[in-house]
């Protein structure tokens, strides 16, 4: 693997918890990441691992009943927890944008398109409407949409027609950094396809950099540059995608692997992977994977293993030979 461009995003020590019924859950855990200029990194993890609140708190905006425990997150050289409340304005979506999981109902039924890419725009600064329209037919280009959408109420587009607007209306800054939470998850397999050559064009003309957030580990070998895979809150591996895909060294990315349907192979030799999540309200003591690891010996249960570099660009969280 090449050595990437210099990290644009650094988040160390990050833990994320919220406050329900139950206790307290921590979502995210002790998490530690970066994310290099110029690069696709795809994150990836069962549902409910945490890769949508780590995503929201990278733009400091964590539910009513969420709140950062420790840790921090510097995008560029800057603290974006210690920023005022006219910092953030500003850099959320102008350095970063974010394509929400439920893109679809980020449009407000009773405003046309062009409304919505107006709002964002003036909310960052001045600018004329026929400025603003310049730009928004430029970019609806891109995500081959013709310019009438900017008339359209939401109601009057198809879901993908929906999700390349959002799309557009986030590269409407022109933002260092796009992180996409389950962009394609509603998506029918032809759409996906095409939105994703979309996204390959985007990054080409923008050289933007990019997180891409899924379940769908296929998806990810299509765009990614880099693979980061979470489980329990945090990291456990993080590679290329030749490494992730050909050679996992953690037993989680390995079952993750295993648990994939081949169009080809014996449905019948797949591997779903054993038990539940861990519950984050009373998270297991050591590796939390050790409940559902084939490897697991009495340490795994006592020690939580650190994320360490064990070859150029690889980082492994396992206490067992396995991953080394």
């Amino acid at each position: 693997m090449s050595t990437p461009g210099k990290p644009i995003l650094n988040i160390r020590g990050l833990t994320v918890e919220f406050r329900v019924p139950r206790g307290i859950l921590t979502a995210v855990s002790d998490l530690d990441l970066d994310v290099y200029e110029g690069e696709v990194l795809g994150l990836v993890g069962e549902s409910g691992c945490g890769k949508s609140v780590m995503a929201h708190t990278i733009l400091k905006l964590c539910d009513p009943n969420g709140y950062v425990k420790s840790g921090k997150v510097v995008f560029d050289g800057r603290d974006v927890f210690a920023m005022s409340k006219k910092e953030l304005r500003a850099y959320r979506w102008k350095d970063v944008s974010i394509i929400f999981q439920g893109a679809f109902n980020c449009l407000n039924p009773v405003m046309k398109v062009f409304e919505h890419m107006v709002d964002t725009t003036l909310a960052h600064g001045k600018a004329s409407r026929e400025d603003i329209k310049a730009r928004s037919v430029e970019l609806l280009k891109m995500v081959r949409l013709d310019p009438d959408v900017l008339t359209r109420y939401p109601h009057e587009l198809s879901g993908g027609m929906k999700q390349r607007s959002v799309s557009a209306m986030a590269m409407l800054l022109k933002p260092k950094l796009l992180i996409l939470d389950e962009p394609t998850s509603a998506l029918d397999v032809l759409t996906q396809k095409f939105f994703l050559k979309i996204l390959r064009d985007l990054r080409k003309e923008f050289g933007l950099t990019m997180i891409f957030i899924t379940h769908d580990l296929a998806t990810v070998a299509e765009i990614a540059d880099r693979v980061a895979v979470m489980y329990g809150g945090t990291i456990v591996e993080a590679s290329s995608v030749e490494n992730i895909f050909y050679r996992p060294r953690h037993p989680y990315t390995k079952a993750l692997l295993g648990a994939i349907p081949s169009i080809i192979g014996d449905v019948n030799k797949l591997k779903p992977l054993p038990g539940p999540l861990p519950d984050p309200v009373n998270p297991p003591p050591g590796c939390e994977f050790h409940p559902r690891c084939p490897y697991a010996t009495s340490s795994c249960s006592k020690t939580r293993p650190a994320l360490e570099q064990t070859d150029h660009m690889w980082l492994v969280a396992c206490n067992r030979e396995v991953a080394k």
